[in-house]
């Protein structure tokens, strides 16, 4: 893999990862919380953890092709049509800053 391929790869993972993170409310406490209060009412929360998952699974069934074995889509696949259908995902944006 060309050099300039593997910083594309890495700076895409960085963004990716922080951005989400911080979502989650993971390494969110460089915002302070009149900031937080601030965009969060000009940008509602939508219950991030939910949202995803129940987008991810609604895919999977439409199209198992877009979960295959091993996989996140798969994993909450699994979690949410299997009792309690609580995912993880739904837990870990629980268990954040924002209570989502």
């Amino acid at each position: 893999m060309r050099r300039a391929a593997r910083r594309r790869i890495f700076a895409s993972y960085r963004r990716m990862s922080g951005g989400v993170s911080v979502d989650f409310g993971v390494d969110a406490a460089f915002i302070p919380d009149a900031a937080a209060a601030a965009i969060h009412s000009a940008y509602p929360r939508i219950s991030i953890g939910r949202a995803l998952a129940d987008a991810v699974a609604a895919q999977a069934r439409r199209n198992p092709a877009k979960a295959p074995p091993f996989s996140m889509p798969a994993q909450l696949f699994m979690e949410r049509t299997a009792t309690p259908h609580l995912t993880t995902v739904e837990q870990l944006a629980q268990g954040g800053r924002w209570n989502d």
